[in-house]
C-alpha cells in the first residue's frame, strides 16, 4: 500500500487513486494497514504468500523503476519481479510451469 499510495502522489494518477480506495476498502486491510503505520518497512524486498490451488506460494517481490528528470517515457515504468521465498515454493512453480 506504501507503493501505491507513492506512486498515486507522484503520477496523479486518479486510476491510482481509485485502486487505493478499493484496497482499503478490503475486509481487514484498514486495520492491517493502521498497525503497519508506526513500523517503518524496508521496500526492497517483500514477501507475499498467495493462496493457489496447487498450494500457498510464498514469493518474494520486487519493483525496479527507470528513467531520470530528462527521460520522460521512462519516468513512470516499474516492473515487478516475483521469486520462489522457499524452497516449497521452487518445487510447486517448478511443477505448475508448462513444458
Amino acid at each position: 500500500m506504501r507503493r501505491l499510495v507513492r506512486a498515486g502522489r507522484d503520477t496523479g494518477d486518479p486510476r491510482l487513486a481509485e485502486l487505493l480506495a478499493e484496497v482499503r476498502a478490503y475486509p481487514g486491510v484498514a486495520a492491517i494497514a493502521e498497525a503497519r503505520a508506526e513500523v517503518a518497512a524496508p521496500e526492497l524486498l517483500l514477501t507475499v504468500t498467495l493462496a493457489h490451488p496447487a498450494g500457498d506460494l510464498a514469493l518474494h517481490t520486487t519493483v525496479t523503476t527507470f528513467g531520470g528528470p530528462d527521460d520522460v517515457t521512462l519516468a513512470e515504468l516499474a516492473v515487478e519481479a516475483f521469486y520462489p521465498a522457499d524452497a516449497a515454493t521452487r518445487e510447486l512453480l517448478h511443477r505448475l510451469a508448462p513444458g
